[in-house]
């Protein structure tokens, strides 16, 4: 089972034959059997007809709709999951908080090193900009991510580094 993220604007999902097809203008670029998808997800300009949005409701596949820039907006939720014990997993775990702020830090601390690298590797810098400084900022701010023990703090040190990211 996989999600299908749609993230090419201006392209269309539609139903062909019991699978999903995405296309954009005349040209067919993917298509995909429904039976094979858990979740799709939706990113910025695409439209997505009825015909497939029926199709993959009655086949138990929520489909999640984002801006361009990645700000969830909601969902489209079949009327029976497809994975019943997956959610019972996932209650579990947000009730085990030690856990749940485990997995918390390493995705902050990796979603961190990502941004880390991004900037690291971009070779077109404005000579006014001073990326290392920013840099800089972001390692150092780093290393405080093990202290934290709370999803507040931690939301909170990923607001500053995404900031700082989306400055650069």
């Amino acid at each position: 089972m996989s999600v299908l993220y749609i993230k090419e604007q201006g392209t269309t999902l539609r139903k062909k034959d019991g699978r999903i097809a995405v296309s954009k203008g005349s040209q067919d670029l993917l298509e995909v059997p429904v039976d094979s998808l858990e979740n799709v997800a939706v990113i910025g300009n695409v439209q997505i007809t009825t015909q497939p949005l029926h199709l993959l409701l009655d086949h138990g596949i929520n489909v999640s709709y984002f801006t361009r820039y990645g700000k969830y907006l909601g969902y489209t939720a079949a009327d029976h999951s497809k994975n019943v014990f997956l959610r019972f997993a996932q209650y579990d775990l947000y009730k085990d908080i030690e856990r749940r702020t485990s997995i918390a830090k390493a995705i902050v601390s990796n979603k961190i090193s990502n941004q880390i690298e991004v900037i690291r590797r971009h070779r077109e810098w404005d000579d006014s900009y001073d990326w290392r400084k920013d840099l800089k900022e972001i390692e150092r701010m780093a290393e405080k991510v093990p202290e934290k023990e709370s999803s507040n703090e931690l939301m909170g040190i990923e607001g500053i580094f995404s900031n700082i990211y989306f400055k650069a």
